[in-house]
């Protein structure tokens, strides 16, 4: 699905308290900023094996809902996920629509690899 701007399609980004670079990823909009009212990521069971899913799951401030972020070459980012230390990866790489999210091994290609930008209200 290309992107719209529409709320699904946006994530809110909130720091872990006491944690420098981990941070909950929950689905737009946190609601009266109060993220335990929210839908955040999560690895799916709380797996650190390849290929476990990302998945939207109720705030538990879990370690399997923690993300860290790793600036890499030309504004992009890898995104780490604190409890498995394996890193978001767009599942083989296809571009198709509904294709997984999941967590594996780094490796650096470009479906491990994420941009951001800031979006108005």
């Amino acid at each position: 699905m290309p992107f719209e701007g529409q709320n699904h399609q946006l994530w809110d980004l909130k720091q872990v308290e006491g944690e420098d670079n981990s941070f909950f990823i929950a689905c737009h909009p946190v609601y009266s900023n109060n993220i335990s009212d929210s839908l955040v990521l999560e690895v799916n069971n709380g797996s650190i094996d390849n290929s476990a899913k990302i998945v939207l799951g109720a705030f538990t401030g879990e370690e399997n809902q923690k993300f860290q972020f790793e600036k890499k070459a030309n504004s992009f980012y890898a995104i780490k996920c604190k409890g498995s230390k394996k890193y978001f990866d767009v599942q083989g790489g296809d571009k198709s629509d509904g294709i997984n999210l999941i967590q594996y091994t780094y490796h650096g290609g470009p479906n491990q690899l994420f941009s951001f930008g800031q979006c108005e209200e």
